[in-house]
């Protein structure tokens, strides 16, 4: 299943807002906002790792780690597993 997602919120400590804004039987789109007090360069250099954001716990490996972020458009939000292969969680636009 493909899942376009755009992501603008990370170390949030303020709250945020999310909504849904399109739904297709092959995915959905998801847009997340916040505020964050820190330098934009600072907030993208932390994005686009996201092992230091999400959660081992919500990964198919079971470590945040093997998480991956190619930062273009079409780019793979993925996971490397253990002994090969790999998972794309999301693509990128």
């Amino acid at each position: 299943m493909r899942m376009k997602m755009m992501v603008l919120a990370l170390l949030m400590t303020q709250a945020g807002h999310a909504a849904v804004t399109d739904v297709a039987s092959n995915g959905f789109t998801l847009v997340q906002s916040a505020e964050i007090a820190a330098p934009p360069d600072k907030i993208y250099a932390a994005l686009i790792q996201p092992s230091r954001w999400w959660s081992s716990d919500h990964t198919f490996s079971g470590n945040a780690a093997n998480l991956s972020l190619d930062a273009r458009a079409g780019g793979c939000f993925c996971e490397t597993l253990p002994g090969g292969g790999s998972v794309q969680h999301l693509a990128v636009v």
